[in-house]
C-alpha cells in the first residue's frame, strides 16, 4: 500500500509537474565570478518582477556598483505570462551586497544631512 502511495505521488508530480517549472535559471550561460568584484558568486533564489523600472539613482548605482546583489530578477516583459515565472535562480556576489548596504547607508546620509525646508513668512 505504502509503495502505490509513492508511486501515486511520483506519477502526479510526473503530469502536474512541480514548483521547479515557475523557476527562471538566471544563471545558465552567465559567469559565476563577479564582473566588478572578480569574486567567485554563490546562487540564491529570488522573486521576479515584471514591468519597465524606471531608472532611479538605486538602478544607476546597482548597474555600475553592485550589480550581483540582487533581491529580484527583472524580467524583461511587461506583463507576467500566464503561469508566470514566480522566481529565479540568480548568482549573487558577497561584495555586491556589501557594496550595495553601504550605498544605501550613504544615501540616507545625505538624505538626513539635507536642510529642511522651511515654510517661510508669508509675503507682505
Amino acid at each position: 500500500m505504502r509503495s502505490e502511495w509513492h508511486l501515486l505521488l511520483a506519477l502526479f508530480l510526473l503530469v502536474t509537474g512541480c514548483d521547479e517549472q515557475k523557476v527562471h535559471d538566471g544563471t545558465q550561460g552567465m559567469s559565476s565570478v563577479c564582473s566588478v568584484h572578480g569574486v567567485q558568486m554563490h546562487v540564491d533564489l529570488v522573486p521576479t518582477q515584471y514591468g519597465l523600472p524606471g531608472l532611479t539613482p538605486y538602478l544607476q548605482a546597482q548597474y555600475s556598483l553592485f550589480p550581483n546583489a540582487r533581491d529580484f530578477c527583472h524580467m524583461c516583459m511587461c506583463m507576467p505570462i500566464e503561469d508566470g515565472l514566480e522566481s529565479a535562480r540568480v548568482f549573487v556576489c558577497p561584495q555586491c551586497l556589501r557594496a550595495k548596504d553601504a550605498w544605501l547607508d550613504k544615501s540616507k546620509e545625505q538624505e538626513n544631512s539635507q536642510p529642511v525646508a522651511s515654510p517661510g513668512l508669508p509675503k507682505s
